[in-house]
């Protein structure tokens, strides 16, 4: 039996990321089986979709049959992403989605009004990236989050919401599940806005 439809999700790929949203929405897990892991209060959905692009596609897929025909639902992918120099746990929206590997693919999300946190370019690739040369976040999901989303909802609901992890100071063989949490727990206030807004 399908579930009542919520307005809000959130797709994440690690535990770590979702943890701090679980614990501030006194979300539930699905208790059914499931290949993704869902946690809703009724309002909103998060996701925990694993890693990668072919993960978030089915995970938004997935997820959006499970539940009965929401109308134009907001539909946001929070993570995190690695840039050249901007600080760890800062949080920035992106205002263009590029795939690294297949360059034809773009994504343009629609900004209606000002938002709490800058916006930058993300790029998507399929392995971590390990050169920070480049201008830009760079994460493993929003591409292909971005396209697959795309196909339920209207662009101004549909947002990539990453928090820098690390740069080139502190590349990304230092992140750790903790800091993660950490940082994603000190942007709750930030997400709520966006989310609102």
């Amino acid at each position: 039996m399908k579930n009542k439809s919520p307005s809000l999700f959130i797709f994440i790929a690690l535990a770590c990321e979702a943890k701090p949203l679980i614990q501030k929405y006194a979300l539930k897990k699905l208790p059914q089986p499931h290949p993704f892991e869902l946690y809703s209060n009724g309002e909103k959905v998060v996701i925990i979709t694993g890693v990668g692009k072919v993960a978030m596609a089915g995970a938004v897929a997935y997820s959006l049959a499970v539940f009965q025909n929401p109308q134009n639902p907001v539909l946001m992918n929070l993570g995190i992403a690695g840039h050249q120099n901007k600080p760890l746990g800062s949080m920035y929206l992106a205002d263009k989605i590029i795939d690294v590997e297949n360059r034809k693919k773009k994504f343009y999300p629609q900004f209606v009004g000002e938002f709490s946190v800058p916006s930058t370019n993300l790029k998507t690739l399929s392995k971590p990236q390990t050169e920070y040369n480049v201008d830009g976040l760079y994460d493993m999901e929003g591409v292909a989050f971005f396209e697959m989303a795309i196909k339920f909802s209207s662009s101004e609901l549909i947002h990539c919401l990453k928090v820098i992890s690390d740069n080139q100071h502190q590349p990304a063989d230092t992140i750790n599940a903790k800091r993660v949490s950490v940082w994603i727990n000190q942007q709750l206030a930030n997400i709520d806005i966006i989310v609102e807004q």
